[in-house]
């Protein structure tokens, strides 16, 4: 998979934001919110889109069972520098036509940035995508290489 700058955005702009819309339990989100200011990665293939409204349809309105909240995370991507994960647009894929979907692959890294309740069992989650240059992955890629 091959980042496709140009077709990354309609305005091939650089600074991506997408998103992820999900209900989620409440053990799993609470490690997350552990971890503001860390890193944190999916260990699977992560489907995001640009389209908010998309997002919020895939979160709920918060109207979920007292061991769930509704998630949407906000990701933000520079396109222009060299990232630890390949990422590419495949709406000219997606089952979805309109969702204009974005996949990361496996392992991509996040730092989780911002944290907070927009109402009542309904968050929103701020990541980075992390860069190659970033300190944290740096520090995390020399301690998995020392093992």
């Amino acid at each position: 998979m091959q980042i496709d700058c140009d077709r990354l955005s309609p305005h091939n702009a650089f600074m991506l934001t997408l998103y992820r819309g999900l209900r989620m339990h409440l053990h799993q989100f609470e490690e997350i919110r552990k971890n503001k200011g860390n890193l944190v990665s999916a260990n699977s293939f992560l489907s995001t889109t640009s389209d908010y409204v998309a997002a919020c349809f895939f979160a709920g309105d918060g109207n979920v069972d007292q061991d769930h909240v509704s998630v949407i995370f906000e990701i933000t991507v520079n396109a222009k520098v060299k990232h630890s994960i390949p990422f590419a647009k495949i709406e000219y894929q997606s089952i979805f036509k309109d969702e204009d979907e974005v996949l990361f692959s496996i392992g991509a890294i996040f730092h989780v940035d911002e944290i907070a309740e927009v109402r009542e069992n309904l968050w929103k989650v701020e990541l980075t995508l992390t860069q190659i240059e970033d300190k944290h992955w740096n520090i995390l890629t020399a301690h998995l290489n020392s093992k």
